[in-house]
């Protein structure tokens, strides 16, 4: 006996649910289960995305115009206005950062101001060293304790390196009178 193979029994069992005569469901019943919940689920996660995108694009978009300023302004006085870091930190702002992501860093700002002077122990060990050599009443003194707040950390660690030549420049300068005012350019060698 040949099978028969019948096109319009795979229709009819399709339009019947592919249930066997125990009514219980075939392979295929199991198959297309599985793809329907698939698709729902891509479905229901691209759903999910996109609603997640447009909440944070109007949630970003949301921030005020000013925000870097705002941002800038409470660094610069945490940490210093004439320090390095809010000389970076007005850089940053008006060239790098966008409003939204300065709005975003507002709520960690007193941390972060916190990091930067807890960042500037090789300059604070640096102007305590040489204060020390120097004398602390002492015009050399007076001149790196001005000059320690805008120094960047790497300026500081590199004088460090070089701290015998530093030094001998600053020592040299205040014996003969000619360190710079307090106001001027730093001495960097």
């Amino acid at each position: 006996m040949e099978a028969v193979i019948d096109p319009t029994r795979d229709q009819a069992e399709d339009s019947e649910g592919s249930r066997s005569s125990s009514g219980a469901a075939t392979p295929r019943d199991k198959k297309r289960s599985w793809s329907s919940y698939l698709g729902v689920l891509g479905v229901g996660i691209a759903a999910g995305c996109g609603i997640g995108y447009v909440g944070h694009h109007l949630q970003v978009n949301a921030a005020p115009q000013d925000a870097c300023k705002q941002w800038e302004g409470a660094i610069c006085r945490g940490v210093g206005e004439e320090t390095y870091a809010c000389k970076q930190a007005k850089t940053a702002s008006a060239l790098l950062l966008s409003g939204p992501a300065c709005a975003q860093a507002q709520p960690g700002l007193q941390t972060k101001v916190q990091q930067i002077k807890a960042g500037r122990g090789p300059c604070t060990e640096l102007s305590d060293r040489l204060c020390q050599e120097l004398g602390r009443d002492g015009q050399g003194c007076e001149l790196v304790k001005s000059k320690e707040p805008t120094l960047s950390v790497k300026d500081c660690e590199d004088m460090a390196k070089n701290y015998d030549q530093v030094l001998g420049q600053l020592m040299s300068r205040q014996t003969r009178g000619t360190l710079p005012k307090a106001n001027s350019t730093p001495v960097v060698p």
